[in-house]
């Protein structure tokens, strides 16, 4: 007969007492080790994937601002004339006009927002990925920037888009020609051209009576315009249309087409001023109207 002692009882919980205090802190030391040395990596694929996101949300707020050619948007700049001076400007009509249209060509003018998607909160789209606030830097330059990981601004980790600043600025030439019959008169004489523009989001016009008909510094957007010429039976005429303005310097050319009457011209079909001027410019680009 086998006896089953106290002492044996106590042998037994011995051999299955679980991890002493002296393991659980060697475990522990080891875990602090392994992190310490994980740290940095877990921190720069987090900062790497915050960059990207951050990233493609100011390319978003840019698209907002300039538009989107893809999409033809033209954004707050198009409706507005100007930079925002401050991101709420893209979420709140703050003191702008109202958006309005044109009854002729449908052109519009004025506040025509929100330009942004909210996203969970009315200012998340405000907010980069580390919990800053976007900057809009200098209203004129139309940059936005993340000041990346560290908050701090203009430093080497900023994030800035675009890199260099925005040219919201083109110009513009529009061809008159006037038909009288068969024939065809290149600017022919007693003619106005009148580009409509938003000046601040208030419909704006400026014009010129002199061929070649040009406009310098037009801003990014869509832009009516008009031709009035004194026809050969002694009536003004009319010619309106639409051309969009992609900014960055570029050249714009449009055509607009009068009819003038039966009378005879005094115009010359062979030689057109506007002409030449296109067909030097390497960015224009010629869109006709019949």
């Amino acid at each position: 007969m086998k006896y089953f002692s106290l002492n044996t009882a106590r042998r037994v919980a011995g051999d299955q007492r679980g991890i002493t205090m002296l393991e659980v802190t060697l475990i522990l030391a080891a875990l602090v080790v392994v992190s310490a040395a994980a740290a940095p990596t877990v921190l720069r694929v987090v900062n790497d994937a915050n960059g990207r996101n951050a990233r493609a949300e100011l390319e978003g707020l840019y698209d907002s601002v300039m538009g989107d050619m893809e999409a033809q948007t033209y954004g707050f700049m198009g409706d507005l004339g100007r930079f925002p001076n401050t991101l709420d400007e893209l979420m709140m009509q703050i003191d702008q006009p109202f958006f309005v249209r044109s009854e002729i060509s449908g052109v519009g003018y004025g506040w025509n927002g929100p330009y942004v998607s909210t996203g969970r909160t009315p200012t998340d789209f405000q907010i980069d990925p580390w919990g800053n606030p976007y900057d809009i830097g200098v209203a004129g330059y139309g940059q936005v920037r993340s000041y990346g990981p560290n908050g701090l601004p203009d430093d080497a980790d900023d994030i800035l888009y675009p890199a260099l600043p925005v040219d919201p600025y083109g110009s513009l030439i529009v061809l008159v020609k006037g038909h009288s019959g068969e024939a065809v008169v290149n600017s022919p004489e007693g003619c106005t051209v009148t580009l409509h523009y938003s000046n601040s989001g208030e419909a704006a016009t400026v014009f010129t009576e002199l061929p070649p008909f040009s406009f310098e510094f037009v801003h990014r957007g869509l832009h009516e315009v008009e031709a009035t010429c004194l026809a050969f039976t002694g009536e003004l005429v009319t010619e309106t249309s639409v051309v969009g303005i992609r900014g960055g310097g570029a050249q714009q050319t449009v055509e607009l087409h009068l009819e003038l009457g039966e009378e005879a011209s005094t115009g010359s079909p062979e030689s057109d001023p506007a002409s030449d001027v296109a067909a030097d410019g390497d960015d224009a680009e010629v869109t006709s109207w019949d």
